[in-house]
């Protein structure tokens, strides 16, 4: 198996990856130690949900009393983008105290960034979803937003929901959950190929996250009525 030549840069091309480091060269192939994360060179602010209610209302009010199909993937839209949402507010919640937590308390660091870990999870399923009824609901999205939204899904499935087994990919896939424990917002994914551990490759979840909640905001303050 050629690690490098396939899988690696399909992975390069198709995920949300900012950077990848050889093991066997001990080089980076994209990307440098000195690349800073999101969480490092600013933390960032979720949007407030409230500033978004009365583009969903006037969204629900278009649709009057009855009940349609149409309405119903809104609905559908209105839930899973909340899930995205507080996804990552738990993510960072977790975080911070996993960061917080003494180093005489092992246990208790390990605890909440095992949390934190179930927070990235659910934000990149959640975020996916989002994506997918979006696109069911015939959302007009331009080229760059489409690039990222297929990035942003292709992330979560090779890495977080068929990592053992990615469709197009001989490697196997592991999320180093260890790697969150961590003042930055990098998590490794460590590549195996024919060998155990052949390449490492990052991928910032907090600038993931807040790329996809703007553009998700926007298409919500962009609703045709």
């Amino acid at each position: 198996m050629n690690v490098e030549t396939d899988d690696i840069s399909k992975l390069l091309s198709i995920t949300t990856v900012i950077k990848a480091f050889d093991e066997r060269k001990r080089t980076y192939v994209l990307g440098s130690k000195y690349d800073r994360s999101r969480f490092e060179r600013n933390h960032g602010q979720q949007i407030c949900l409230q500033e978004l209610e009365s583009f969903w209302n006037k969204k629900w009010s278009s649709f009057g009393k009855v009940w349609s199909l149409k309405r119903q993937m809104y609905r559908f839209l209105y839930d899973s983008f909340r899930l995205f949402y507080y996804s990552f507010t738990q993510l960072v919640l977790n975080k911070h105290r996993s960061i917080n937590a003494s180093a005489e308390d092992p246990a208790k660091q390990i605890f909440f960034n095992d949390l934190t870990a179930v927070g990235v999870y659910g934000m990149y399923f959640n975020g996916k979803k989002t994506i997918d009824i979006i696109r069911d609901i015939g959302v007009s999205l331009n080229s760059e937003d489409d690039n990222f939204f297929k990035k942003f899904a292709e992330s979560r499935n090779k890495f977080f929901e068929h990592n053992f087994n990615p469709r197009g990919l001989e490697s196997k896939i592991e999320p180093s959950l260890w790697s969150l424990i961590n003042t930055d917002s990098l998590i490794e994914i460590i590549i195996h190929g024919s060998k155990e551990h052949e390449y490492s490759v990052y991928v910032d979840y907090y600038e993931d996250y807040y790329k996809l909640e703007e553009t998700f905001s926007r298409i919500i303050k962009n609703f045709s009525i």
